[in-house]
């Protein structure tokens, strides 16, 4: 009993919080294919998460958030960035709920991904992670894919010392 009163209390305090905030006027809080930087689509999710709190929030808000599971760090070339987002945008009942719904044809229904370059106010977004990253590197580095690979004889053991001046001729 008491479990639950603290669970109500807390749920008060929260919707106290919400209705006194001011009015978002950020990025979508939703699934959105238009071009915002990486931190309007931050501020954004973590709005999301402050109005619905934490649990189930990627899936149920279908909102670009950044991968928990890596780094956060932001790789920066040439003065191009590379921020890597995914969002959730299947909506069925894998979870076993259905909690909301969906016009036909409103969400690709696949986990997405996006690059953003904010340098350039650039992005892409593709249901294959791999596919956005080579664009990012097509619209930092171009001319990339022209590059030579070292031979796989020339490579040999790296770690050996013998093999870094055969690699140092080759190059």
């Amino acid at each position: 009993m008491l479990q639950q009163i603290t669970f109500d209390i807390d749920s008060l305090i929260r919707e106290a919080d919400v209705d006194a905030a001011p009015a978002w006027r950020g990025a979508p809080l939703r699934y959105h294919e238009d071009y915002y930087s990486p931190q309007e689509l931050d501020a954004a999710f973590e709005r999301y998460k402050f109005e619905h709190g934490l649990f189930g929030c990627i899936p149920r808000s279908h909102m670009w958030n950044r991968d928990f599971h890596r780094d956060a760090a932001v790789l920066s070339v040439g003065g191009h960035e590379l921020h890597l987002y995914s969002a959730d945008t299947r909506c069925d009942d894998l979870f076993g709920r259905q909690d909301h719904q969906h016009q036909a044809g409103e969400l690709p229904n696949a986990l997405t991904h996006q690059v953003v370059c904010p340098t350039c106010q650039w992005h892409t977004i593709d249901a294959h992670e791999y596919n956005v990253l080579e664009a990012w590197h097509d619209h930092a580095l171009p001319g990339w894919r022209d590059l030579p690979v070292i031979p796989q004889k020339q490579q040999g053991d790296r770690s050996k010392p013998k093999t870094q001046p055969r690699i140092a001729t080759w190059v």
